[in-house]
């Protein structure tokens, strides 16, 4: 097995969200997930999370895309000065 190629870290307080693709029994998978820091200061990878095959990402995606769609057009309606 070959190391993952991490695509994002976004740090989120105490741990990290990681987009990575990997490899796992001879499938490639993207993996959506919530990485920490342990007692010693090493990022381990948590629960939290997914893992997709190729053929799930683009609905992902495109889901995605739509869920920020709307946020844009949420925060853009909004008449109280807040986003």
């Amino acid at each position: 097995m070959r190391e993952p190629t991490v695509f994002l870290d976004l740090p989120r307080g105490r741990e990290m969200l990681r987009v990575s693709v990997s490899e796992f029994k001879g499938t490639t998978y993207a993996d959506i997930r919530v990485w920490y820091f342990d007692r010693g200061g090493e990022l381990r990878p948590g629960t939290k999370g997914v893992s997709l095959r190729s053929d799930a990402i683009a609905a992902v995606v495109e889901a995605l895309q739509a869920a920020q769609d709307a946020l844009a057009a949420s925060a853009g309606n909004r008449h109280d000065g807040q986003a």
